[in-house]
């Protein structure tokens, strides 16, 4: 992790490269939460670990902290590197290892919005192990994509959904290389739809696949020339069917369900059908079908098994030698079984709970009987096998409950491993973390010692934590090694495992042999401490912010060097004082506060003007009244108050005494949505009674009853935008309202206002745009973004304030399945041009520049570099640049600048060295707090090991700015 000096010999570095300036070195200003309590964050835990040559690489996802990141450890600290933070993007579902084909591991990446999991994208990645190495094969594509190899083949092949086409699984074809991947065709160019079922047999792939024309099994040799039809198989079976291959035949199902039984020897001419059995039985009242198990396939040598049960037969085991005559019933089980695992000379069969044994040829069958203790357990699922041959599975009986147990096959060597959870509570529970299962409970095997988890806390499942148990075979050999493991993989003798989540504040790699004196920590990924997460306001020539301490909040204040940064102000434990809005009138800042200790608690105004003396509480409002929509207006600040008999206005100049109603709910008219200051009047919509319905008006206000009227008249159904925040410009001020309902559809529309009733009306519209978003006020103009058509297009607006029809600067994309919730960043001004953040599906959500024309609306720079996206955040002006955080793919989330040129937008500073950030990502890309005041530049971020605390950054004074252009108006006066 970064250091004190680690950071200084990266500035020294940094300033020899001419990277940054001397004086754009971040700050810490203060360490203002120390506590030791666990964060609200959560560490990377390390997950799926694979091998690759000598090296064991793995993953981490840090929800919505960090990028999917992978890494590459040989069980050292030294040898522990981050391989590539540019595969998956917050927020990081996974980064799945799928298969080792070549010396190169097939990855895929899923990412999307946490809450809706129909929005995951994927994408196929390889990864030799080095940062050069690792490249996407695929773009975007929208299902798991099931991957086949084999070293024999010049290609390996998977399924998946080609985003653009969305035409559903297809199969591709790749050498390891992007420009070598493809939609795999045949001869004639078709294409292979829901290709499935994939088995390498004698050299050649085959698999079951439509092309457009007819459904069943192919054959390839990985050429176009090489691939060809088989046979068809049952329209049920187009998606049931299974092939399974001896060394002589492949065995497949077909029919209705996949209930009859085929073979092939991979020609037409040798297809043939060798059982015909009734399809599967569905009853319509229960919506329950008894299918005819051909599924259940298993070989051993020359001879093929299967598991089928007819009618009035049960559960039966068949082989079948290729022949109509050689396919027959070999016994009947008494219960339904899973496929049984083979020992030396005979078989082992779990059937509805409970082991039995057959013989070779499956001619005899009983319960398997004395076994080691007693009484043979009840069986659950097979686990795992030893590096001995013996299988790990999960048994229990009424004294000790369900618990890892081992056979080899026979009674005597059938034994109880360890009572993890002493007594009958289960120690084996597959495995779990609180109560979510993440798959099975063995690791793996290595230096003849199998892991697993096991579970020796009795407690429900939403409080037990797995931990990390070890066996050598025997009772005396099984034994705990350690707490909850994230996973788990084997290199060599040793075990590597990770450890992080909620309960931990680092997320670490660490070894094993199995023993106690073995396991030791090989190296900290990434550390949480907990933060104060500060909000800054500028005031006079610094910043007042809110900071966490622990159980109690402070204000603290700082001229943007440390010694400059102290507490001024300490918060009762049982107020919770709220970080947004906070209101600048004059030298003042109102907020609010909640006690917490009442129920239900009372909202309270506060002040403060930076000092203690000037810190206090300003007024206490009744239970069930709560205080919205707050503004600066004539010098004092303006709010609303909604309580049990309506919503009024009230004034503050942040004393009691002048903390008092001026508005009264008003008969007939509902609680304002939206208001902003006019001069010495404000604006605000509130719904009144219309023949339709409520419809909100536009009302203008001096602060008094008499004084406050309506001028707008919208006569027609529509609905207020809830919390709106109005724009003012050139004299007027610019709403949103819903036009929703039985006579509009689903419409957002802008209306403009200069506080008279001829000059209200809704702005007038170019082309069919709807949900405007971003409203901005820059030179004379109204700047907003809005959809144009569908969800997924997305139009740039300029409207003139003084009339006009809307210019469409710019027409672009949204990923409504990447991010479907993720706003556009506010247009932010730089000179004579506004920043901004938009997407195309060629470069992702990235820096575009607009000066207020079409031609010169575009995209700045692709920061983080392809389609992936850097969604650049918090975008805010200080000398002559804006600066903001973003994501390149390589530093994690950090602070960056830019002087309106490609050149000239640049990382800041890597604060939190790697691929780590050191802001907050969250699912809806939430704009970081940025402020500007005195000079510095003042931000929260996490260095990696102080959490989120207070930063600041000297910014440098702007250079003399040239004139600005005028922009063309269009449309009349």
């Amino acid at each position: 992790m970064a250091t004190r000096s680690v950071l200084g010999i990266l500035l020294l570095l940094s300033l020899a490269a001419g990277k940054v300036t001397a004086a754009e070195v971040p700050v810490l200003l203060a360490d203002v939460n120390q506590e030791t309590e666990t964060p609200f964050r959560s560490t990377a835990e390390p997950h799926d670990f694979f091998r690759l040559g000598d090296r064991l690489l793995f993953s981490t996802r840090g929800g919505y902290e960090d990028d999917g990141i992978l890494w590459s450890t040989d069980g050292t600290a030294e040898g522990t590197h981050m391989v590539s933070s540019a595969l998956c993007p917050v927020y990081c579902h996974g980064i799945k290892p799928l298969a080792v084909w070549r010396g190169l591991g097939i990855l895929v990446t899923a990412s999307g919005d946490p809450r809706d999991s129909y929005a995951s994208v994927y994408r196929l990645w390889r990864t030799d192990g080095t940062k050069a190495g690792t490249i996407p094969l695929t773009g975007t594509l929208t299902d798991y994509p099931e991957v086949v190899s084999s070293p024999e083949l010049g290609f390996f092949y998977f399924s998946g959904s080609r985003r653009a086409t969305n035409d559903g699984p297809v199969l591709w074809r790749s050498d390891g290389t992007r420009a070598g991947t493809s939609v795999f065709q045949d001869a004639r160019g078709a294409t292979f739809y829901g290709p499935h079922s994939f088995t390498f047999w004698r050299g050649r792939l085959y698999f079951v696949a439509g092309d457009g024309e007819q459904t069943g099994i192919w054959s390839t040799d990985g050429t176009p020339e090489g691939t060809s039809f088989v046979t068809a198989v049952g329209e049920g079976a187009e998606q049931q069917s299974r092939l399974q291959a001896t060394s002589s035949r492949l065995f497949f199902g077909s029919g209705e369900s996949a209930e009859d039984l085929w073979v092939t020897d991979g020609t037409p001419e040798g297809t043939r059908r060798l059982l015909d059995l009734n399809p599967a039985v569905c009853l319509v009242q229960t919506d329950r079908c008894e299918p005819v198990e051909l599924q259940s396939m298993f070989t051993l040598g020359e001879k093929f098994y299967f598991i089928t049960n007819r009618k009035n037969h049960g559960n039966e085991i068949w082989s079948s030698d290729g022949t109509e005559s050689g396919t027959r019933p070999l016994i009947e089980m008494p219960a339904y079984l899973n496929v049984p695992i083979r020992f030396d000379g005979r078989w082992l069969l779990s059937a509805s709970g409970s082991l039995w044994t057959a013989d070779d040829d499956f001619t005899r069958l009983e319960p398997l009987s004395g076994c080691a203790g007693g009484v043979c357990p009840q069986a659950g699922a097979f686990l795992h096998r030893t590096d001995s041959g013996a299988w790990l599975f999960a048994g229990g009986d009424t004294a000790h409950g369900s618990e890892v147990w081992i056979t080899d096959g026979t009674g005597a060597g059938t034994r109880l491993l360890a009572d993890v959870c002493p007594g009958p509570c289960d120690g084996y529970r597959g495995r779990y973390s609180s109560s979510t299962v993440l798959g099975s409970a063995v690791f793996g095997s290595a230096a003849g010692k199998t892991y697993f988890a096991a579970f020796s806390n009795p407690g429900t499942d939403s409080s037990v934590v797995d931990e990390l148990w070890v066996t050598d075979g025997t009772p005396a050999g099984t034994h705990r090694v350690t707490g909850h493991v994230s996973d788990l993989g084997l290199l060599g003798d040793l075990a590597v495992f990770g450890t992080g989540g909620h309960e931990h504040l680092r997320s670490t790699i660490w070894s094993t042999d199995g023993t106690a004196a073995g396991t030791r920590r090989v190296t900290d990924l990434r550390m949480l401490a907990p933060g104060s997460d500060p909000s800054f306001h500028p005031l006079r020539n610094g910043v007042v912010f809110l900071a966490g301490e622990g159980d109690r909040q402070a204000l603290w204040t700082s001229d943007g060097r440390p010694e400059g940064t102290f507490r001024f102000f300490e918060f009762p434990r049982n107020r919770n004082v709220y970080d947004d809005p906070w209101i600048r009138v004059g030298g003042l800042y109102f907020f609010q506060a909640e006690s917490t200790d009442e129920d239900p608690r009372r909202v309270e105004l506060w002040r403060t003007d930076g000092t203690a003396q000037g810190t206090g509480r300003v007024a206490i409002f009744p239970r069930q009244t709560s205080i919205d929509l707050p503004v600066a207006w004539n010098g004092k600040l303006l709010f609303e108050t909604e309580g049990t008999t309506g919503c009024s206005f009230w004034s503050s100049d942040g004393t009691a005494a002048g903390t008092r109603e001026i508005l009264p709910p008003q008969p007939g008219m509902r609680c304002p949505t939206a208001v902003t200051a006019f001069g010495s009047r404000f604006v605000f919509v509130a719904r009144v009674k219309g023949p339709d319905g409520l419809v909100p008006q536009i009302f203008v206000s001096d602060g008094t009853p008499e004084g406050t009227r309506q001028i707008s008249r919208i006569r027609s159904y529509r609905e207020a935008f809830e919390f709106d925040e109005p724009v003012a410009v050139g004299g007027v001020a610019f709403f949103r309202i819903h036009a929703a309902g039985r006579l509009h559809g689903d419409d957002w529309e802008v209306w403009r206002t200069d506080g008279t009733p001829e000059g209200t009306y809704r702005v007038s519209q170019a082309s069919k745009w709807s949900e405007p978003n971003d409203l901005y006020g820059f030179r004379g103009s109204l700047y907003l973004s809005a959809s144009i058509g569908t969800s997924a297009v997305i139009g740039y607006f300029r409207i003139p304030v003084r009339g006009g029809e809307p210019v469409l600067l710019a027409q672009t994309g949204y990923d409504v399945r990447e991010f479907r919730y993720t706003p556009l960043e506010s247009f932010t001004p730089l000179g004579d041009r506004l920043l901004f953040m938009a997407y195309d599906d060629t470069h992702g959500y990235e820096l575009w520049v607009t000066d207020g024309t079409p031609a010169g609306t575009r995209l700045l720079r692709d920061i983080r570099t392809g389609p992936g996206s850097s969604r650049p955040s918090g975008f805010i002006q200080a000398g002559d640049r804006v600066f903001f955080t973003a994501q390149d793919g390589e530093h994690g989330r950090e602070l960056w600048a830019s002087d309106g040129t490609p050149e000239g937008t640049r990382l800041v500073w890597d604060l939190n060295p790697g691929g780590f950030s050191s802001f907050p990502n969250g699912p809806l890309n939430l704009p970081t707090l940025l402020t500007v005041a005195g000079g510095h530049l003042f931000f929260s971020a996490d260095d990696g090991e102080t959490g989120l605390e207070p930063w600041s950054l000297l910014v440098p004074s702007p250079a003399p700015a040239p004139p600005l252009a005028r922009l063309p108006d269009t449309g009349r006066d």
